[in-house]
């Protein structure tokens, strides 16, 4: 239940414009609802969290997420947890649509961000795009693609690892830390503009 809290407090305060709303305990389903607010739009989309503080990573928990973001038509999941899969590395794509990061607070914000932006980039598409041959048509395909999911989940993988290296060479090499934000800033950017 702490780290529950400390998930909604973080969101609350790194992303005041937008709401966090708890689930209430003993109901069934996620731990909070981060329901994203855009320009004059409010309720534009929204991403499940999940908490979860065990020694042992569980593949049910990506099931159980699922079956409540298909109940509540929620579109993305985030399961922060301290216990990780086999063959993790840094963040983990499952069913196309829950993300799988640790309890560090650069993960959990930097996924945030991220796919709050990518709802964002896909509400304005779906906008746009209202014609069905139309090259907005194309053009919403190619953004929607798997494709498209792939590159920017390698791009999310790479902002996390270089974030994580900051996180570690803080102490002892602050040279190092100013090339790697720039590099994790040019990152973000490219991210942002795909």
């Amino acid at each position: 239940e702490a780290q529950e809290i400390y998930i909604e407090d973080m969101l609350r305060k790194h992303f005041p414009n937008d709401e966090v709303q708890e689930v209430k305990k003993g109901a069934s389903g996620h731990d909070c609802t981060f329901v994203i607010n855009h320009r004059n739009q409010e309720g534009l989309a929204k991403i499940a969290f999940e908490s979860k503080n065990t020694k042992h990573f569980s593949p049910d928990w990506v099931d159980k997420l699922n079956k409540t973001m298909m109940d509540k038509k929620i579109p993305y999941g985030v399961i922060v947890t301290k216990a990780l899969p086999k063959d993790f590395d840094h963040i983990q794509w499952r069913l196309d649509s829950i993300v799988i990061i640790p309890c560090k607070t650069s993960s959990i914000l930097t996924t945030a961000e991220m796919l709050k932006e990518l709802l964002i980039k896909e509400y304005e598409i779906r906008k746009v795009s209202s014609l069905d041959d139309s090259e907005q048509a194309q053009l919403y395909r190619r953004l929607m693609s798997p494709q498209m999911r792939m590159q920017v989940t390698a791009l999310m993988r790479s902002y996390l690892a270089t974030s994580n290296l900051i996180d570690d060479d803080e102490r002892t090499n602050a040279k190092s830390i100013v090339k790697r934000q720039a590099n994790l800033n040019e990152q973000k950017q490219k991210l942002l503009k795909i």
